[in-house]
Order: C-alpha cells, then structure tokens, then sequence
C-alpha cells in the first residue's frame, strides 16, 4: 500500500466521546406549568409551586396552596452528525408515557402568620440523558485503484444521568409585594457511561490494522444545596433575585475501567495492551454558584417575563478517584482520568403571555441552554453544543384545576473531532488516519401535559 488514506477516518468514533444528551447543560429541564411555556423567564415573577425552585422568595405572594404535577408526556430526540468525506450517522431517542418531572405542594403547618412551608421533588432535574446508540461504516474511501484502503468501524455507547432534587422552602411575604424564601434541597447525581470502540484498516496488499478501546464509569453522589429568593413589586412591574450556593458534598462512590489494545500499527510503533477494573472508589461532584435575575412587565391583556441566570466556573476535579496503573504491554503509566470541568454560562429567556378569556391563556417563549463544558477538558460531560428553545402552549382552566398543553423545540449544534482513528499510525507504507472534523446536530422535540389544584 502506498497512498495515503482520506483523514475521515472513523466519523461514528465521535459519537463516543462527543455526544449525549444535555450532560453539562442548566436549563435543559423546566418545571412547573407556566414555566414551561415560558421557557423558565419565571424569576420575576409571582407563578405556582414552582416557585420552590424558580425563586423561594416568590411562593409566600402566590394564592396556591394546593398540589402541582408536571410531565412530559412524550418526548423525541435525535443526534445527526456529518464529517468529511461524505461519513454520516444519525441517532434517535425517544420516550413516552406520563413521567412525572415535577412535584410539589405546600406543608399542612406554617412557622407564623406571614410564611409557609412547602415541599417539591424533582425526578430529573437540569442534565438528563438516557441514549444508546449503535452504527456500523464499511466502505472504500478512495475510487478503486490500487492502494486502496477499506475501513470497518462498529460504536455503541450508553449513558443515563439524572440528577434528583427533593426538599423544602421556607417563604414569608413582608410586604402586599415583597417576599423572601430560601429552599434547602438534597440532590442525588447517577451517572453510568460505557464506550466501545472497534475500528479496523484493511489495504488491498492484506496488511490490517485494528483498535479496540472499552472504557466505562459509573458513580452516585449526594450533596447540599440551597437557593435563596426574593420578589418585589416596583409599580406594575415585578423584579425577581436568586442566589443558589455551590454543593455541600455528603456523600459518593463509583468505579471505572478501561480495556485497550492496538495491534498491526507498523513499523515503529509497537502493539498496546492495556486493561485494569476499580472498583469501590471515592466520588465526590461540584455544583456552581449561580446568581439570577428576572422582571414580569404587563401590559394590558399582555405580560412580558425576563430572566437570566449567571452560573460561575468551576475548576478541573476527580469525580471518581481512580488510580493510575501500569500497562500490561508496554509498560508504561497509564492514567485514567475521571474529571470534570465547567466554564462560566448565562442563560437568559423571553416569554409572553396573552389571556384569551379568563379561562384560556396562550404563552410563547424563546430560551438558551448554553453548555458548561469547555471542548476536551471535561471527561464526564460530553455535550459540548449550545442549544435553543422555542416553546408554545396554552393553559386553561377547568373547574377548579388548571391544565397546560405545551409543545418545546430544541435545536443546536457544534463541531467536534473524532477520536477512534489510528492517531497517525502506519498501515504498511501508508499513513492511515488524522483527526477529523465531525458536525454535531441536536434536536428534540417534548410534549407537555401538567395541572394544578
């Protein structure tokens, strides 16, 4: 063989380390019904019991005290990238059946007169990503001429990661338009990854080459975590504030492995063979501290909501401790790195309401859900793209129940390099392989169904 491949080599590898749900996004998920329809731009303003977790602070103003359950009653997701050379690959996931995100109602007791108690819990809160996925690329690269190289590559890889926030918010109005709150909330954090990587050159003399790369973690953690709030009346408009604290770590354990081996590289560059299990390690997860913002402005049978949210950086940490080890076939230290990095995001929405009769109202809204994870530096979060929002629904009420029917579309995109390739290597006479670009699409589209008493 004496030409060089197409630097294409393995474009289904990137789904391997670049793509997932939602993994190191804040505002993927919304709760509460009119939080939904309004993208979460409910920070300044007096909404239901999802005030709990939007702003504590607004709750004690609310006239609820009864009982509120959000779902997702049916939920489409798909993954679509392309990279040079015309390699393509796709990914659906879906879900469907009434999953309850969002629960909450108010305690049967109050500390004074003025201030309530309430409960909320939350089944998957802000990251959510449930997806297996499987492709297969077997075809010539090059027109057929001598020196051609045929390339074989199988991916799959599976991640589920929830977060579960359960807790309680103490809120008191110390004004007709002034209320404070602070929840106080527990967060449970799964995640489990497995990757499996197979590639394969063939050239036309019969000279092979092959790269088999299994790794997988998985880890539990729980920590503290509490979010402050206040809402204040300023003529008609509300101006809502929130301070949520970085995570209290309580507890956490996870193990990791890793299975790799390269054999046929060629000339200079010898066989690798590498594989270790750990079990019962340490696990610890850093949430970061975030301030938020946000004002409710009506105008006549029209409101306008505004709300952002800074969230701050959080530097490079093992989530699992996980212990180098020595390479069965070279010899040499191999590290397993575990560590997750988050960059500093802000997220801003933009809704409006508009009250068709005094039982119907119809909401728009638009929101980002910009990425924490900076490219390559995070080896437990693997979204790297920014996503947009558009959500449109209605709320009506019934008796003496209140029904949302919303419908969100998300879409967003990045470009990420693939990893499986052949890093440079010698097949033969020919170089095989260089890193490659991959485009990432993202889109999902939700069905919402929620109701309160």
């Amino acid at each position: 063989m004496r030409r060089s491949l197409l630097p294409a080599v393995m474009l289904v590898a990137g789904l391997a380390t670049s793509t997932a749900a939602l993994d190191a996004n804040y505002w993927t998920e919304k709760y509460g019904t009119r939080s939904l329809l309004l993208s979460g731009a409910v920070i300044g303003s007096v909404t239901d019991l999802s005030s709990t977790f939007y702003n504590p602070g607004a709750y004690a103003l609310t006239d609820t005290s009864g009982f509120l359950l959000t779902v997702k009653a049916l939920e489409f997701s798909s993954l679509e990238l392309e990279g040079e050379g015309g390699l393509a690959s796709k990914l659906d996931d879906s879900r469907s059946g009434l999953l309850p995100s969002f629960l909450a109602g108010r305690l049967p007791f109050h500390i004074s007169t003025n201030s309530w108690l309430a409960y909320s819990v939350f089944t998957s809160v802000r990251q959510q990503a449930d997806i297996t996925g499987r492709t297969l690329l077997s075809r010539d690269v090059l027109p057929a001429q001598p020196g051609d190289e045929t390339l074989a590559g199988d991916v799959r890889f599976e991640q589920d990661l929830d977060e579960t926030w359960g807790g309680i918010t103490w809120s008191a109005r110390l004004g007709p338009r002034l209320g404070v709150g602070l929840s106080s909330y527990v967060v449970v954090r799964n995640q489990r990854f497995r990757r499996q990587v197979i590639a394969q050159a063939l050239a036309a003399d019969s000279v092979a080459a092959a790269t088999v790369d299994l790794a997988g973690f998985e880890y539990q953690n729980g920590r503290l975590v509490w979010k402050a709030g206040v809402l204040f009346g300023a003529g008609p408009v509300n101006v809502g504030l929130t301070a949520t604290t970085p995570g209290v770590n309580l507890w956490g354990s996870g193990s990791a492995g890793v299975d790799k081996m390269r054999i046929g590289q060629g000339a200079g560059r010898g066989d690798e063979f590498a594989v270790t299990s750990q079990e019962d390690a340490g696990s610890r997860y850093e949430s970061p501290p975030s301030l938020g913002g946000g004002v409710e402005i009506p105008l006549s049978r029209t409101t306008v909501y505004l709300s952002g949210e800074w969230f701050d950086a959080v530097e490079g940490f093992e989530v699992i401790d996980v212990d180098d080890f020595v390479a069965q076939g070279s010899g040499e230290l191999v590290r397993v790195p575990i560590r997750q990095t988050l960059r500093r995001v802000v997220n801003w929405a933009v809704g409006i309401d508009r009250q068709f009769s005094p039982r119907t109202t119809g909401y728009l809204s638009f929101g980002t859900d910009y990425s924490g994870n900076p490219d390559g530096q995070s080896d437990v979060s693997f979204s790297t793209w920014d996503a947009y929002l558009v959500t449109v629904g209605a709320a009506f009420r019934v008796l003496k129940a209140d029904f949302t029917l919303g419908v969100a579309y998300a879409f967003g995109s990045n470009e990420a390099s693939s990893v499986a390739n052949f890093d440079g290597a010698n097949v033969g006479n020919g170089l095989v392989g260089t890193p490659t670009a991959t485009e990432i699409r993202y889109r999902s589209l939700r069905f919402i169904f929620g109701f309160e008493f």
